[in-house]
């Protein structure tokens, strides 16, 4: 029997036990210290980023907001600049309007039947001379033209109640330049059954809507009904201009 060295095996019993302490040892061996300015940055970075993402749509916010301001700004000015084209459009027509009215009581007397055959001849006569003053004095078809831009103004950017007012006051100039210096009598007689209004209405009938255009500056609408127009047309407008009694008083 082969017996074992004890002075031996002591040793490697703490050889062993040696190197299993310094393998523990270094295995729990702390782990090298980070720098504190990285440490800090390790710590914070998560709630810089944050406020940077907050910083960002902050400033998205303000980009959209300056977006619409100036998109509401550049509407308002344009809208200014509309009214103000029908504003003028509104008294250009205005002094016009006696002329053309004049010719039409000459046409009158010329279509009256009661009169002498020589009388209306001498009215016809009349009217085709004082025609030709007004148009040395007026471009005839200038004034077409603003009219057609007047109600173009009108559709695009008035509302209801002063579009119709408007568009009235354009047709009644349409109206007027047609019959008294076309001889079209039949649209007079369609539209105006009761004549064409005296001027000191229709000036007061500007003086009216101007100061309705200045009030609803900031205002655009939908184009107005035809119904709507044509009922407002031949009835409350004609009233306005004592053209028709007001049978509710």
């Amino acid at each position: 029997m082969i017996k074992g060295n004890p002075i031996h095996d002591t040793i490697v019993i703490v050889k062993k036990d040696t190197i299993i302490k310094v393998v523990e040892l270094v295995s729990k061996a702390p782990e090298p210290k980070t720098p504190a300015l990285t440490q800090w940055f390790n710590d914070y970075s998560d709630v810089t980023a944050f406020f940077g993402t907050i910083a960002t749509a902050g400033a998205l916010i303000v980009a959209i907001i300056a977006i619409f301001k100036t998109a509401k700004d550049s509407r308002h000015q344009l809208l200014v600049g509309k009214f103000e084209e029908m504003y003028s459009l509104i008294y250009i027509l205005l002094p016009e309007y006696l002329l053309f009215f004049q010719l039409d009581k000459i046409l009158e007397n010329h279509h009256n039947e009661t009169l002498p055959a020589d009388q209306r001849a001498n009215f016809l006569l009349t009217y085709r001379s004082e025609l030709e003053g007004v148009k040395a004095m007026v471009n005839i078809d200038d004034l077409f033209s603003k009219i057609a831009r007047l109600s173009v103004l009108a559709n695009a950017y008035l509302d209801k109640e002063l579009k119709n007012e408007v568009l009235a006051y354009s047709k009644l100039f349409e109206m007027i330049l047609i019959v008294s210096t076309q001889q079209q009598m039949a649209y007079k007689y369609t539209n105006f059954k009761n004549g064409f209004p005296q001027y000191e209405n229709v000036q007061n009938f500007a003086s009216v809507i101007s100061k309705k255009l200045i009030v609803k500056i900031n205002l655009g609408g939908e184009n107005a009904e035809k119904s709507i127009f044509y009922e407002y047309f031949r009835n409350k407008f004609q009233l306005d201009l004592g053209l028709k009694k007001d049978n509710t008083r």
